[in-house]
């Protein structure tokens, strides 16, 4: 970060620390590299090693800059030449990673530029890597300030101010997963304002092992606050606020339980009568002519079809992942919409039929079996489609921007068909004040093929042709009917269908992820089956730039990813490995 120039006679001087770019490996090994453009130099400094036992969130970034400082301008000759010597000229500095290093320095803090542009290291007691608090109780803040970049040998104490925070907003909404039994909550730096004047710190779940879901790699979180320095240190004003409640990060929730309905199928009739007295007694012959087929919904009974469209499932929308400062300070929303679902059409029935059943019918009998004549007969068909649909969207200030998961379609083609043949007990019956034929037997079948898309590939995975009168099971949505204790999708999301083992029946996965404190994208997965085994991550979100996958899949299930605040570059990897850690310095 360059400070000034002077002017010594007509040379002008130019200093401060020109090591800009990428830091590939920084921490430990043999490859620490920095990257500037497309050139790779040795690591210009020692990075020191992780300050304590805490989490190791390498792929963070911070915009430090200080206010009316003007951009560095060179001719573009030498800004050519000064990056082939791996020298980045700029007004700014990034603090790099959790731990806050400033060109490797760990400050395990922020720098704030007062209004009178002074600077000062501050940190937070407790502090802001995973720091245990009470949801229910007021939170108190120690706030430090030390000046930065102090020269003297003697060491200042630093001035340390209390600021509390009566009610954290955790009072209601669904309570995010913990390892502990207190359902305490960590407290993070999510991210902190150029001029360091303002962080947003975020409340997460309890990190452990034996909970994967409070990791950030795959969680979101239960809360932010806003801190705000205010006026000329080191005893700044201090204010210390709620900046999203719980349920205020927890967006809005939608389910539907109840599916399509059962139907019994029946016959429209036309009925004639001819009055008739036979052995004194008095009555009718009857021809019931079928004129079509009707369907009468029932309480939802397997065995029968089903009629109508709709969807089962939930929904989660705009749920609250990150609030992050872009370059102009401006705080960014960072959220997502998740859906989980089967959506269904099972439309009427089209087909013919024809026939009657015939008789003759006492006046005083409310049927008979006697003589009974049926030839009824008659075929109808249908093409009904189940879509289970399990698809992450990636929004940026409440407007989509990306979205990903997997999709699965089925598609059933049915048939009734009615023959005399199928008939056991044909007779005539008095319904409501007229006569009708009873008895007349219909036989069900169907086949149905189904596809499943994902990580931008698609294939049959399922097909199924049933022998005469299979029975209608419950349909692909069955699964969704139930309803879960605890919303789903609050804290984490990790979609799943179909099966995991290598047959053409293997199914699809869908993971949130968040790679850094502002990076989020969507892992999706084909599980075996007729294609190969394949992860991919289609695009990443940041702030102000996103980033299209150009592969058609990634090489293993993990992804690295870290954000530039100023050029907007992401750069990324499809590794999962620590050896393998990167950022922008």
């Amino acid at each position: 970060m360059i400070e000034a120039s002077f002017s010594l006679g007509d040379e002008v001087v130019r200093f401060g620390n020109a090591h800009h770019g990428l830091a590939l490996n920084p921490w430990y090994g043999s490859d620490k590299l920095l990257q500037v453009g497309n050139l790779l130099f040795p690591f210009p400094f020692e990075w020191e090693w992780n300050a304590g036992d805490i989490g190791r969130e390498y792929f963070d970034t911070h915009l430090l800059r200080v206010p009316g400082v003007a951009p560095v301008d060179l001719p573009p000759e030498e800004v050519l030449s000064e990056a082939a010597a791996g020298r980045t000229w700029q007004d700014y500095a990034l603090l790099s990673s959790n731990f806050m290093s400033l060109l490797g320095k760990n400050l395990m803090g922020w720098v704030c530029i007062d209004p009178a542009g002074v600077r000062w290291l501050i940190s937070l007691t407790p502090g802001m890597y995973g720091s245990m608090v009470d949801p229910a109780l007021p939170l108190q803040l120690q706030v430090s300030a030390v000046p930065f970049g102090y020269l003297d040998e003697q060491p200042v104490d630093p001035v340390t101010q209390s600021v509390t925070l009566a009610d954290i907003g955790q009072s209601s909404g669904d309570a995010p997963p913990s390892s502990s039994s207190s359902g305490n909550l960590a407290l993070w730096l999510c991210s902190v304002s150029s001029n360091g004047r303002r962080a947003v710190l975020e409340l997460r779940g309890v990190q452990s092992p034996a909970f994967p879901e409070t990791q950030r790699i795959n969680t979101a979180p239960a809360g932010f606050l806003l801190l705000e320095l205010v006026g000329p240190g080191p005893a700044f004003e201090l204010s210390f606020t709620v900046l999203r409640t719980r349920l205020q990060c927890l967006g809005a929730w939608e389910e539907q339980r109840a599916g399509a309905k059962g139907v019994n199928p029946s016959i429209l009739w036309t009925t004639t009568s001819t009055p008739r007295t036979v052995d004194g007694v008095s009555g009718a012959d009857y021809i019931c002519t079928a004129a079509g087929m009707a369907v009468t919904e029932t309480p939802q009974v397997d065995g029968t079809p089903y009629v109508g469209s709709g969807w089962v499932g939930g929904k989660r929308s705009n749920r609250l992942m990150a609030i992050v400062f872009d370059e102009q300070d401006l705080m960014v929303e960072l959220a997502f919409s998740v859906h989980y679902l089967c959506e269904y059409d099972y439309p009427e029935w089209a087909g013919t039929i024809s026939g009657a059943v015939s008789g003759w019918l006492a006046d005083s009998a409310p049927n008979t079996r006697t003589n009974v004549t049926n030839t009824v007969a008659g075929n109808y068909s249908r093409v009904s489609t189940e879509t289970v649909r399990g698809e992450v969207a990636l929004l940026r200030d409440g407007a989509e921007v990306s979205r990903g998961g997997f999709k699965h379609t089925r598609t059933v083609n049915e048939s009734l068909t009615l023959d005399p043949s199928f008939a056991q007990d044909i007779y005539l019956q008095r319904d409501s004040g007229t006569v009708i034929g009873w008895g007349n037997r219909y036989l069900y079948q169907y086949d149905y093929a189904g596809t499943t898309e994902c990580t931008g590939t698609s294939w049959t995975s399922e097909s199924f042709s049933g022998p005469p009168g299979f029975v209608y099971n419950a349909s692909i949505w069955y699964s969704f009917q139930s309803s879960p204790s605890i919303k789903p999708y609050t804290y984490n999301v990790s979609l799943s269908w179909g099966n995991n083992v290598a047959d053409p029946y293997a199914g699809a996965d869908a993971v949130l992820q968040r790679y850094s404190h502002c990076i989020m994208g969507i892992r999706e997965r084909c599980r075996a089956g007729v294609n190969p085994h394949r992860w991919r991550v289609p695009h990443l979100v940041a702030p102000r730039a996103g980033w299209d996958n150009p592969d058609d899949q990634d090489e293993t299930g993990g992804r690295r990813a870290s954000y530039h605040p100023v050029t907007h570059e992401i750069y990324t990897t499809a590794s999962d490995s620590d050896a393998a850690a990167f950022v922008w310095i």
